[in-house]
């Protein structure tokens, strides 16, 4: 029996892939929390991706494509057991992993888990350089097959990259900074039970817009307050934790731990002397 060379596996990739793409789209509804070691495959326009999550923080993913053609595997590629429909020997290609918002997984459709140690070597490897194990890993890119390889693994997930730059050019106040968000996040376990589950906090200088089931909050301050410089802080049994410092306008505020919400009651605003 003859054993299919490079270009040919090539060949057959590109096969399998427009033959995918011909598949109907399918989309999931994420309604389990995602997980960290767990397989997503999100079908889109030219033939699903499948992506592992490494590690999940503060409203992002750092995601590792995955790929079925393990042939055409290279030195940034780490082989493993997964299996699938498709097959059942594939590659976690670490040279193509990126951070991305945590909404691109919210179309996906659970594939599975990949076994713990590997995953651990894969995390190993992304958070802190470790060495992939060179038996499960492929060549290089010497050759002008694997060169096109990842040049069609890099342009089916460009779009991954494009949604983390998208992301950052939103507004930055969104996100709270990991310090402010721990901090306010040990303010919160020193309160008790909120009492009510009102969606609206109203304060001396405005109100407070809660959306429970997105983890959002809008801070909507009164006209008289809008434009100046000033500063929207939580103080708390003498604890004080800034939210936000410069010229004042509405505030969104994204990602929040469910239990921050019993903390906009003490909500309060510094208006700078002019």
């Amino acid at each position: 029996m003859k054993i299919p060379s490079l270009p040919q596996f090539l060949k057959e990739y590109k096969t399998m892939l427009s033959e995918l793409s011909q598949v109907p789209l399918e989309r999931g509804n994420l309604a389990f929390e995602i997980e960290e070691g767990s397989v997503y495959r999100i079908d889109r326009e030219g033939a699903p991706v499948w992506l592992l999550v490494v590690e999940k923080a503060r409203g992002y993913c750092l995601v590792s494509p995955m790929t079925f053609m393990w042939e055409l595997a290279t030195k940034n590629d780490f082989l493993v057991q997964f299996p699938h429909i498709l097959r059942e020997n594939w590659i976690v290609e670490l040279d193509l992993s990126s951070d991305v918002p945590e909404e691109v997984l919210k179309g996906a459709v659970y594939e599975g888990k990949l076994k713990e140690e590997d995953f651990e070597t894969v995390k190993r490897a992304l958070l802190e350089g470790a060495p992939l194990p060179k038996e499960r890993t492929g060549r290089g890119l010497e050759d002008e097959i694997h060169r096109e390889f990842k040049k069609i693994e890099y342009q089916r997930h460009r779009w991954l990259y494009e949604s983390l730059l998208s992301s950052l050019d939103e507004e930055e106040a969104g996100y709270l900074e990991e310090e402010v968000y721990n901090q306010l996040l040990e303010l919160a376990e020193e309160l008790p039970a909120a009492s009510s589950e009102k969606n609206v906090v109203k304060l001396p200088f405005g109100e407070v817009v809660l959306d429970r089931e997105n983890r959002e909050a809008a801070v909507m301050l009164k006209e008289e307050f809008q434009g100046k410089e000033g500063e929207l802080y939580i103080e708390l049994d003498g604890k004080r934790v800034s939210i936000y410092k410069g010229e004042l306008g509405d505030i969104e505020l994204k990602n929040l731990n469910p239990e921050m919400f019993k903390l906009f009651e003490h909500l309060k605003l510094e208006i700078k002397d002019e």
